[in-house]
């Protein structure tokens, strides 16, 4: 969505960074938090921090059509300012970004790890090697579908792209010893962020998690369901199922005196 927008580098990984935050701290069920208003806010906000602002109309139109053509539905068409359903669209993301501010406490600023990246580049004169530079560029980004940003402070992820792209296949560029000491980073943290990046492009995408308000009302009612029917199946298991415990079965045992 941010490419499609043509946002900036910088308002992008913000963008993923402020969507971590928000999940770390809510589950994606809660009525204000559904996937695609959380997406957009996010979207919103990061383009202010990062003066890389877009209007909201695009922001609603571009995620929409990303949505349709996801879901392969009917032919995207634009929504207009007459439409109803755009002023819906508006007012939830407008919501959902107070929402995610008040949150967050207000504090959403973060060191973006490219700066970090850049300069690193530059002090092992890797910036002339464009593929290198330009790998360790894309594991960077691919970092922002991890949790690398809620678990390393972005000079570690920096360095371990940079060794990330060092170490694949077809580099020949042998970093010197204990280049990552010089950037405050540990081998142990160096390694087990790269590790963490190595794992996205092993696992599969999940694919069946809803993404608007309307599948996640939906999703939520089908797991509540599902909850209910793995509880009676575990109390017929279980032949006799306990009394359930009430706050005044709780305060009249807690009353007795006892001996």
């Amino acid at each position: 969505g941010g490419l499609t927008l043509k946002m900036s580098p910088q308002a992008i990984y913000t963008a993923c960074y402020i969507i971590h935050r928000v999940y770390e701290e809510q589950s994606f069920l809660e009525p204000e938090f559904d996937i695609l208003s959380v997406v957009m806010a996010s979207c919103l906000l990061a383009g202010k921090m990062e003066e890389s602002e877009r209007r909201i109309r695009d922001i609603i139109n571009t995620f929409d059509f990303l949505y349709t053509s996801f879901m392969r539905q009917k032919r995207y068409r634009p929504f207009r300012y007459t439409e109803n359903a755009y002023y819906d669209w508006r007012d939830r993301v407008t919501r959902t970004e107070m929402v995610i501010l008040r949150l967050l406490g207000f504090k959403v600023d973060y060191q973006n790890p490219t700066a970090f990246l850049l300069s690193y580049l530059n002090a092992l004169q890797l910036l002339p090697d464009k593929p290198t530079s330009q790998r360790a560029l894309n594991h960077v980004f691919d970092s922002t579908r991890t949790a690398a940003c809620l678990k390393y402070p972005p000079n570690v992820i920096a360095c371990s792209c940079i060794h990330l792209a060092c170490s694949s296949e077809g580099t020949f560029y042998k970093l010197p010893d204990n280049w990552n000491i010089v950037f405050d980073v540990s081998e142990e943290d160096l390694i087990n962020c790269a590790d963490l990046i190595k794992e996205l492009y092993t696992s599969e995408l999940e694919k069946d998690l809803p993404i608007n308000w309307t599948e996640q009302e939906l999703f939520a009612d089908t797991y509540k369901r599902f909850m209910r029917e793995q509880e009676e199946m575990d109390r017929e298991k279980q032949g006799t199922a306990s009394p359930a415990l009430s706050y005044s079965s709780f305060s009249s045992s807690s009353s007795d005196p006892g001996p």
